[in-house]
């Protein structure tokens, strides 16, 4: 039997348009916490900012806009649930990465990106922390984008090697089979003698068909 598809109900867009508003109202009282001084955000408003940078260090910025990014998605799809979990899903796996990097570049990454990178440091070191994370952020990329990295990387080439096509710089076979200038404008390469044969270098042939020989019988 075939699958009905249940289309969201008017309450449930309401609903996410209300938690939509509700989060970007609340990213915007984070960034007024960060950005203004205390005397002007109240108790709450520094106790906020306090629990920001002991969480996420320098990406507690990040982390608002994280939050507002976060807030758009759900308002602005508000009909498409599985995208709302797709994308809030990403966005939330990149700040983290974000903050793992901070940390590891030698930075105050507060508790999150400092757990992190300890944990990934003590188990792969220092060189592989920036290999996970890389690993890690192509992944999730290729996931949410569905583009295939083998078809970016053949599409950077070929616009690449038209780019210096147009510069008159190309791989160019001259006459010569045996050789290959690389890095040449091609017009130089067409005044180019093509190679000469010498017969006495000429290897001679050895061996062949024997001749073919025929016999005369004598008649008595």
């Amino acid at each position: 039997m075939a699958r009905v598809r249940r289309k969201t109900s008017a309450r449930a867009r309401w609903n996410l348009e209300i938690a939509g508003i509700a989060a970007l109202g609340f990213a915007l009282l984070l960034g007024i916490a960060l950005v203004a001084p205390p005397a002007r955000t109240g108790a709450a408003g520094g106790a906020t900012a306090f629990a920001l940078h002991a969480m996420f260090g320098l990406a507690a910025g990040p982390f608002v806009m994280l939050i507002a990014l976060v807030a758009a998605i759900v308002f602005l799809e508000i009909n498409v649930p599985k995208m709302i979990a797709t994308l809030g899903g990403a966005a939330c796996a990149y700040f983290v990465l974000i903050d793992a990097a901070v940390a590891a570049s030698g930075h105050d990454g507060g508790m999150l990106g400092g757990g992190l990178y300890g944990a990934l440091h003590a188990l792969v070191g220092d060189a592989g922390v920036w290999v996970v994370l890389l690993v890690a952020v192509l992944a999730i990329t290729v996931a949410i984008t569905g583009v295939s990295l083998k078809k970016v990387i053949g599409w950077c080439v070929t616009r690449l090697a038209a780019l210096f096509r147009e510069h008159g710089v190309d791989v160019v076979h001259t006459h010569n089979p045996h050789a290959l200038v690389y890095g040449a404008p091609a017009g130089k390469l067409a005044n180019l003698p093509a190679p000469k044969h010498d017969n006495k270098t000429t290897p001679k042939k050895r061996f062949g068909w024997p001749k073919k020989r025929t016999s005369r019988l004598k008649l008595p």
